[in-house]
């Protein structure tokens, strides 16, 4: 708490032209204020044209997310003028009164000894709302349901697979460098599957030549590689989606390449002399790559695992002599900042956009790779299809990538990671879980949550299901995922009960035996798709927590007068709860039944209520 008063001034943070104000559309500028949790009764925002002050306006900027430690409080403005001047008051529990603006927290009186007829003397700013300046994101993400595949463990489309079977294609745990055989093909036979699921963007792990089974370990950025099929088998798969109404996206990895890469292979057996010498980070010539990858072998038989890996046992240093991704001799990490080198990259994904149609690109490890790059492959991209998706694989939070000259937005494994601990470990609470999901929502503008890829796991995670142990609690999951504000996201199998621990055990063949199929977690799965893709305000509305038991995870989705309210149990026992106004008399639409007033729920239970008095967003 601040010395003058009950206000915790230090607390108190904003800063203009960020996610604490931006503009979701030209005639929409969302700003943010932080203040202490339990702090701000009241928190106003005076805004006008910077000027014309003398006819400024006011709005409540209401609490709308609460961390840990801090409450946030929004509001949309819209002004004629584009332009924008503006500050805010804050009212305090006992009565004090706080303006916070450019030049400080300021009592009224000194406020008004501050020039506050002319906003352009003591306001925060948003100059002028250009267009250019706006994150604009695909509208389709918004409305779409990914579905991530594995290519090499999907389906072999070259086999019969009599009654959902086949003698090469085995279930089980996996060694880490097996070939399992899916192909294009495979997906191409199977997008009827993926439709009939709901799902309609598919995402890619890398398919261009490489010789490991996942192919991040790219050789050829210009073809397919042979075991997944060719260039016409992937024109065929992307116009037969696209026949369907579905969107295909492939996985970009620039921030490293293959030993195989015919550039590094120059490099390393011509030297410093060699024109692509300066395309990566080498510390010392000359060396032998596949001596390295050998040599990688031997230290993790002798350490047993991945710790130390960059030290020589024997010598006790470093041993290797380019930089590389992680500590992988296989995969040398690529000179970005280079010229060359990004005129290369930034055509390889021109190319497969031009010449394939491509929806998107999933970006491997986007945060080691420098800025300047990403946003001449924004501008690239974008100037050749304005509705690419770009989307990042960043595991932390990624303010820095998402300001409208980068990416899209990002895998959210922040979210995958919290639901992990709510929904399958049970370490934490929903009121710890509301808090650490409100904090992801107020670090990204609106227009970023709305288009993130909000997952359960991937191909680098242990399954969800073999963390949680019971598919009561994926379902949980599932029912939040499908109702939070995002994109849901699929890993191929997870809609089907396959488990799988941490690689390549998660990378486990798909199973086409019906007969092994979990019939239950499909038909829940089938149900959440079809409620939310008949639903704007699931894809596209407002978001806010409700509390009605501290057991319950509770929150409500509004657009245009459609609201639904999302129940999930976390209790032990079964949880009787009182309904919140507009929804005492209304049907579950995910069972089918009546509630009035009361719901009984049982541990893990989802439940989708629609309001049914039709009455206006509150």
């Amino acid at each position: 708490m601040s010395g003058k008063g009950i206000v915790n001034q230090s607390a108190m943070y904003h800063r203009p032209k960020s996610n604490y104000c931006y503009a979701y559309r030209q005639d929409d500028i969302r700003v943010m204020l932080r203040t202490a949790r339990g702090d701000a009764k009241l928190v106003e925002v005076l805004y006008g044209d910077t000027y014309a002050w003398h006819r400024s306006e006011s709005t409540t900027a209401g609490l709308q997310f609460s961390d840990a430690m801090f409450d946030y409080h929004i509001a949309s403005i819209s002004h004629p003028s584009n332009r924008l001047s503006y500050f805010f008051r804050v009212h305090g529990s006992d009565g004090e009164i706080l303006n916070v603006c450019e030049d400080g927290i300021l009592p009224d009186a000194e406020l008004s000894g501050n020039g506050s007829t002319n906003g352009i003397l003591f306001t925060y700013t948003y100059p002028y709302v250009s267009e250019a300046d706006i994150h604009r994101v695909p509208e389709w993400v918004k409305d779409g349901v990914f579905y991530q595949i594995f290519p090499d463990s999907y389906r072999n489309g070259n086999l019969d697979y009599t009654n959902g079977r086949h003698s090469l294609w085995e279930h089980g745990p996996l060694e880490r460098n097996s070939i399992k055989g899916g192909n294009l093909r495979g997906i191409l036979d199977k997008l009827g599957y993926i439709q009939d699921l709901g799902a309609d963007c598919i995402y890619m792990t890398p398919i261009f030549k490489a010789a490991s089974n996942h192919k991040y370990d790219t050789a050829d950025y210009y073809e397919i590689d042979a075991a997944f099929g060719t260039k016409e088998d992937f024109r065929a798969l992307v116009d037969a989606a696209h026949d369907r109404g579905m969107k295909i996206i492939l996985d970009a990895v620039f921030n490293h390449c293959g030993r195989d890469f015919a550039p590094f292979r120059d490099a390393e057996q011509v030297g410093p002399d060699s024109r692509y010498y300066d395309w990566f980070y080498i510390n010392r010539h000359p060396f032998d790559s596949a001596e390295l990858v050998r040599k990688e072998k031997q230290i993790l038989q002798t350490r047993g695992g991945w710790t130390d890996i960059d030290i020589d046992p024997e010598t006790g240093e470093a041993w290797l002599p380019y930089r590389t991704f992680g500590f992988t001799p296989q995969m040398p990490k690529l000179n970005t900042s280079n010229p060359e080198v990004a005129a290369y990259f930034l055509d390889v994904a021109e190319y497969w956009i031009r010449e394939f149609d491509i929806d998107g690109w999933r970006l491997d490890v986007a945060n080691e790779v420098d800025h300047a790059f990403w946003r001449a492959f924004r501008k690239r991209v974008k100037s050749i299809k304005p509705d690419c998706y770009i989307v990042g694989e960043v595991w932390r939070k990624a303010e820095p990538w998402l300001q409208g000259d980068q990416m899209d937005s990002m895998m959210n494994y922040q979210l995958m990671l919290a639901c992990v601990e709510l929904f399958a470990r049970r370490r934490i609470s929903p009121a710890r879980f509301r808090e650490r999901v409100s904090d992801l929502l107020v670090h990204n503008s609106w227009q970023v949550n709305e288009t993130m890829m909000n997952l359960l796991e991937s191909h680098d995670t242990e399954r969800f299901l073999n963390i949680a142990g019971s598919k009561e609690r994926l379902l949980a999951a599932f029912g939040f995922i499908f109702a939070f504000v995002g994109a849901p996201y699929l890993y191929y199998g997870s809609e089907i009960g396959m488990n799988g621990g941490m690689d390549p055990d998660n990378r486990r063949h798909m199973i086409w035996d019906r007969e092994q199929w979990d019939l239950g977690i499909l038909q829940q799965v089938k149900t959440l798709i079809s409620i939310r893709k008949e639903s704007a305000a699931l894809r596209r509305g407002g978001f806010r927590w409700v509390e009605i038991d501290e057991q319950l995870l509770s929150f409500e989705r509004f657009l245009d007068g459609e609201r639904i309210l999302v129940l999930i149990s976390l209790a032990e026992e079964d949880l009787t709860v009182s309904l919140p106004a507009g929804y005492c008399s209304s049907r579950d639409m995910l069972s089918g039944k009546d509630i009035k007033g009361e719901l009984t729920l049982r541990c893990d239970q989802t439940v989708y209520l629609r309001d049914q008095t039709g009455g206006e967003e509150k």
